[in-house]
């Protein structure tokens, strides 16, 4: 079950137990989730609020950085 929504990075990492990255074209994030072998793609709402799903990743990542941990 992918989680919808979070509040921050930290966060959003301990949900998948991974490494968070940004997309350096246009501030999305990435997060892999290790249990399903799976990449999910999240960005943030208008005044970073919180943090919202937008789809599964299928295929090659963007160029990213790691953002969470630091």
């Amino acid at each position: 079950m992918v989680f919808k929504t979070f509040d921050d990075l930290p966060a959003l990492a301990a949900a998948f137990g991974g490494l968070v990255f940004r997309d350096i074209a246009d501030d999305t994030l990435y997060v892999q989730d290790t249990r399903h072998n799976a990449w999910h793609h999240y960005r943030w709402v208008p005044g970073k609020r919180e943090i919202v799903y937008l789809e599964r990743m299928e295929g090659a990542l963007p160029l990213v950085t790691q953002v969470y941990p630091p």
